[in-house]
């Protein structure tokens, strides 16, 4: 005897049958196919040595949540399973066509889960226990002309999905959906796609994650039918720029301009040490976000880690700054070295010390006549003993063409020429605290540069990502 219960939902299933059944052919027909205790354990093959083929086809619905740390994708959708049931065919031929007309009595029916056969699906890379697909809450339809079984379950599938963070937050991951015919081998069920893609007639967008791409394969491996759902999502990254990479950009730029405060303010350490410790902070909330993984290691992470040290050595280079500039306090003189290093840096040229300049000079034969007549010789010095008369006018005479043979020789005689007031040039006091600032304009530069560098490095590869996958 039938089960009411069975015999209620016979009632609601004749709304889908033709004109002129009656719920005692319906009544006959349930008989008819629930007689065998043994039909839904059996695979409906007349021919047991040939293999069933099992079409699958998903449909998505929703993605409720991916958790890289975790390493999982959860998705909402159903699937829709085909079959041909041989044995189906074989009853409906016998009991179910009028013998004249061969009109059948009844074209569809809907039977529970457990009247008939139906293949064990399970889901082989869940991250849950894995168990069997679908349940009693969803029918099974039989259609008896053709020979084919249709059956829907809904599903929410929590499937493993290693996360690749490289490029974050502008990262994108593949996930995939692995099904097989756990109890049975390639031999018996072969499972097959009918649809490349999954279907997304009915998905609802996620406010986190984007679809991209989906695909599906089916395939033969180790005695066993598997079919495989690929879905490839792109993070919406605007969130994660807002809050997480701009501040950290920010936050660099800042902490570089702790060499423009003035060294008697006394804030400079305080300062730098806070932007260290914002470093750190940011460093942990992105470790919250992303799987505790060696590999692949996400850009950001190495981006931030610079930063970091950048950040120490700004606060190494501001205490010895610092150091520097009050060395003036002890009464210490900045070495010589040290005051040229500055001139040179800072284009001061005009404290580099006095080279003595030469010069040739023509002495004037007036000068030399001058010295011949006052008896004094011009390159010893000494004083020409006086002579009377011609002796004395002929000794003037010798000495005179003696001396202009000594300047046609030499032609040039070189001297130096003396350093007066007016071209002495002016030394310029060099002190420690010039030292220092000069020492703060070189960090700064240098430190602003080097993080440009590395932003630049940083932003291209998320940005050629980025736009590659779009």
């Amino acid at each position: 005897m039938v089960p009411t219960v069975c015999r209620f939902f016979l009632l609601l299933s004749a709304i889908t049958l033709s004109s002129g059944q009656s719920l005692m052919d319906l009544d006959t027909a349930y008989a008819v196919f629930t007689a065998n205790s043994n039909y839904p354990f059996i695979i409906p093959l007349q021919d047991s040595t040939n293999s069933l083929t099992v079409t699958i086809d998903m449909e998505l619905t929703a993605l409720n949540n991916y958790d890289e740390i975790s390493g999982s994708i959860q998705v909402a959708a159903f699937l829709n399973v085909t079959w041909r049931d041989e044995r189906l065919l074989e009853l409906y031929s016998k009991n179910f066509k009028y013998a004249k007309t061969s009109a059948p009595i009844i074209s569809e029916m809907v039977f529970p889960y457990t009247a008939v056969w139906h293949p064990s699906i399970k889901l082989l890379n869940s991250v849950d226990t894995v168990i069997e697909i679908g349940d009693e809450a969803y029918k099974i339809r039989e259609n008896f002309e053709r020979g084919t079984t249709t059956w829907i379950p809904r599903v929410i599938l929590t499937a493993a999905c290693n996360a690749d963070v490289t490029y974050y937050p502008f990262d994108v991951q593949e996930c995939s959906f692995l099904f097989t015919t756990w109890d049975y081998s390639s031999d018996e069920i072969r499972l097959q796609i009918s649809n490349s893609k999954i279907g997304l007639t009915y998905y609802e967008d996620n406010g986190k994650w984007k679809m991209l791409k989906t695909s599906t394969s089916a395939y033969i491996a180790n005695s066993k039918s598997f079919a495989k759902f690929t879905v490839i999502i792109q993070r919406r990254s605007l969130y994660y720029m807002i809050n997480i990479v701009l501040p950290t950009i920010l936050l660099g730029v800042i902490n570089g301009f702790v060499f423009l405060l003035p060294a008697a303010s006394g804030e400079r350490v305080g300062f730098s040490i806070t932007c260290f410790l914002s470093f750190i902070v940011l460093l942990n909330m992105i470790m919250g976000f992303l799987p505790r993984t060696s590999y692949p290691l996400s850009l950001l992470c190495y981006y931030v880690t610079m930063m970091l040290m950048f950040s120490t050595f700004i606060t190494l280079t501001t205490i010895l700054t610092l150091r520097i500039y009050h060395k003036a306090d002890d009464g210490e003189k900045i070495p010589n070295f040290m005051a040229y290093i500055v001139a040179f840096l800072t284009c001061k040229c005009n404290i580099l010390p006095h080279v003595p300049s030469f010069r040739r000079i023509n002495p004037k034969p007036e000068k030399i006549i001058a010295n011949i007549e006052s008896g004094e010789d011009c390159t010893s010095k000494k004083k020409i003993p006086p002579i009377d008369g011609r002796i004395q006018a002929s000794a003037r005479a010798a000495e005179s063409r003696r001396q202009k043979r000594t300047v046609d020789e030499k032609e040039m005689t070189k001297v130096d020429v003396p350093i007066t007031e007016s071209t002495k040039i002016k030394e310029i006091q060099m002190t420690w605290k010039d030292f220092g600032k000069l020492l703060d304009t070189i960090s700064f530069i240098g430190f602003l540069a080097v993080q440009g560098v590395f932003t630049f490095c940083y932003l291209v590869p998320l940005g050629v990502s980025y736009y590659s996958r779009s």
